[in-house]
């Protein structure tokens, strides 16, 4: 351990810790259910429809609620838990909403245990864990019961390469990384990426022995290392009987996702686009997370990146960049810091699934959810570096070392307190459907259908019909994304509004309006029953 780090004791780390991401996200428990929570709660419920078997098969997502998602998202684990909290507790949200915050403290302490000891710099890993607790791209998942899949598969996956670093060979450590492995691949999609993440720490230990260093006792840096232990020797030692269950839990895994394939036809990579787009899509999503990450102050609950950005796009450009230059530099790290190396592989790997890479039915989805399991890579890059920058710090003589080891961890720490004071003040944000919308709409106005869709909903049922009907029609006027299935579905809401107030001309006349634009199923089943029943002699 680092000199600078013996007042810090390991108990104390982790407690303050979790006292700070209680402290943060304790207040939504006051929550209610939002957006996806009432379909995925409600059916979480309902065991009367299938066995425990077909249950752990079925889709994410009921043809009711997402008809072209039924095929694409399997998590019988996050489904699993949705059901075991309503039978023990009932349908309440504040205890759902008590179990993503535990979930959260959970994965700090473990993203904490991590960097500590890849870095063996407790202060360094501590910010980095108050870091990964507290960045305001973890408000959505933490705070929204439907972010529970970022969260469980984040914790299992944490688990599992904990664990599998003690397997000695095929014994109990071994067979719990592999279930744990298979838990997180149960909860999300991007439980599969703890899967090469598992290969490559197998081989940070011997990276960094291989490393030639000033004395027998040095690190990288020159500073006195930690005796080896069994866990570390045996994880350099690697016996090939300890990834049999690993390899057991990917290939059940595998079985499961072409079990569920039965309810519905899986839709192609990119969705209806051309092959030769989805590397575009790809790097403009990739750009996005780029600009979520630098500036995560103003962001927006809304998924981006589903559109072909223009050839003149900075988003573009900035993702291709980022997607080509993280595999190289990760490579040529490989031996000179093994540590960062694994980190960048670690952000890389987990954005891999929503960067449609794997077959999603919208193509390059983006939002902040999406960055919780990146964010725990990040947090090794950043203890990496603040261990980088305060060694060679130490380097340095008398005051000067003092001083420029001080505002290195001064600025890190009024960065910390800045995402601390943006995350506490959107997290009431996510109390309710109307707080949600409305929020999204003050920062970035009727810019996506799904907002004016939902935001109108919201109003309706809060009783103001008026709000409802005005953001409805501000919508349809913009013709705001004019072929997604969002804009329809403003349509057939504010139609169904106006037939149920008695304004028969003008449902007929909006109806007929959005017929002749042929909108897809199920909108235009809707729009013909208005139309038909508006046509009606009376």
């Amino acid at each position: 351990m680092n000199r600078n780090d013996a007042t810090i004791s390991r108990p104390i780390a982790v407690a303050s810790l979790a006292l700070l991401s209680l402290a943060l996200f304790l207040p939504s428990l006051r929550g209610a259910f939002v957006w996806d929570d009432h379909a995925l709660i409600a059916a979480a419920g309902d065991d009367s429809r299938t066995g425990l078997l077909s249950g752990l098969i079925a889709p994410y997502w009921t043809p009711a609620s997402h008809p072209q998602d039924v095929a694409t998202y399997v998590r019988p684990v996050t489904t699993l838990s949705f059901r075991i909290q309503e039978a023990l507790f009932g349908p309440s949200p504040a205890w759902f909403h008590l179990f993503n915050v535990l979930c959260h403290v959970l994965n700090v302490w473990m993203v904490f245990a991590i960097t500590d000891r890849m870095t063996r710099h407790r202060r360094a890993s501590v910010m980095a864990a108050a870091f990964f607790a507290l960045y305001p791209l973890q408000v959505e998942p933490v705070a929204w019961i439907s972010g529970r899949t970022d969260l469980l598969a984040c914790l299992f996956g944490l688990a599992a390469l904990l664990t599998h670093r003690r397997a000695r060979g095929l014994d109990r450590w071994s067979a719990g990384a592999g279930l744990l492995l298979l838990l997180s691949i149960g909860s999300k999609e991007v439980g599969w990426a703890f899967l090469p993440l598992a290969v490559w720490q197998a081989r940070i230990p011997q990276a960094l022995d291989d490393r030639p260093v000033s004395s027998p006792k040095a690190g990288l840096d020159g500073r006195p290392r930690e005796p080896r232990t069994p866990v570390a020797a045996t994880a350099m030692g690697a016996a090939p009987r300890r990834w049999i269950p690993v390899a057991a839990a990917a290939l059940l895994g595998v079985t499961v996702r072409l079990a569920s394939l039965k309810h519905g036809a899986m839709p192609p990579i990119g969705g209806d686009s051309p092959p030769w787009t989805i590397p575009l899509r790809a790097a403009t999503s990739a750009g996005h997370y780029l600009l979520m990450l630098l500036w995560p102050w103003n962001p927006s609950v809304l998924p981006a990146g589903r559109a072909l950005a223009p050839p003149s796009s900075p988003l573009l450009w900035a993702g291709l960049f980022t997607m080509l230059s993280v595999p190289i530099v990760a490579w040529r790290l490989r031996t000179r810091d093994p540590v960062i190396s694994f980190g960048l592989g670690w952000v890389a790997l987990a954005l891999v699934p929503v960067l449609n890479i794997i077959p999603l039915s919208a193509p390059s989805p983006v939002a902040e959810r999406f960055w919780y399991v990146p964010l725990a890579g990040m947090a090794i890059l950043v203890a990496r570096g603040l261990d980088r920058l305060l060694a060679w710090a130490a380097r340095s003589n008398g005051k000067m070392e003092r001083g420029i080891r001080g505002a290195i961890l001064s600025g890190m720490s009024a960065a910390i307190l800045a995402c601390c004071l943006v995350s506490a003040w959107r997290i009431p944000e996510w109390r309710t459907d109307l707080t949600l919308w409305e929020a999204e709409l003050s920062r970035h106005g009727l810019q996506h259908p799904l907002c004016a869709r939902n935001l109108g909903q919201a109003r309706l049922q809060a009783g103001d019909r008026q709000g409802a009907e005005e953001v409805w029609s501000a919508a349809l006027a913009q013709g705001l994304g004019g072929g997604t299935i969002h804009y329809y579905d403003i349509g057939v809401e504010y139609a169904r509004l106006l037939l149920d107030e008695g304004r028969i001309d003008q449902a007929h006349t909006l109806s007929g309006r959005l017929l002749e634009l042929s909108p897809p199923e199920p909108a235009r089943d809707d729009l013909l029953d208005i139309f038909s029943k508006t046509t009606t002699p009376r």
